[in-house]
C-alpha cells in the first residue's frame, strides 16, 4: 500500500492500466478499458463516462505506464498527517 501512495506507477494492476486510443477523425481519448467485443472498445473516462469507440476507427491504441493516480500525493501533508493516514487505512474498524 506504501508503495502505491508513494509511487502510484511503480506497479500498475491488470485490468486499472491506463490506455490512449487515437481515432480516425483525430480524437485522443483515454480511460480503463472497461469493455469491448469484436466490433467495440469501451473507455470509461476519469469523469466516469463510457466511450463506446468501434474498432475500425481506431488509428491507435496503448497502454499507459503512468498510473491515474497522481504523484505527489502525500507532499502536503506534515509527518503526523501521513502517520494518522496509514493509520486509518491500516486500521480494521470502519470509521463511525
Amino acid at each position: 500500500m506504501l508503495l502505491a501512495i508513494v509511487h502510484p506507477g511503480a506497479e500498475i494492476r491488470e485490468g486499472y492500466e491506463n490506455f490512449t486510443v487515437v481515432t480516425a477523425d483525430g480524437r485522443v481519448l483515454t480511460g480503463l478499458k472497461v469493455d469491448g467485443d469484436k466490433n467495440v472498445l469501451v473507455l470509461r473516462g476519469v469523469d466516469g463516462r463510457d466511450n463506446v469507440i468501434p474498432l475500425d476507427q481506431i488509428e491507435e491504441s496503448r497502454a499507459n505506464r503512468q498510473s491515474l493516480m497522481p504523484e505527489g500525493l502525500l507532499d502536503l501533508l506534515s509527518d503526523t498527517e501521513i502517520r494518522d493516514l496509514f493509520a486509518f487505512l491500516a486500521s480494521t474498524t470502519p470509521p463511525k
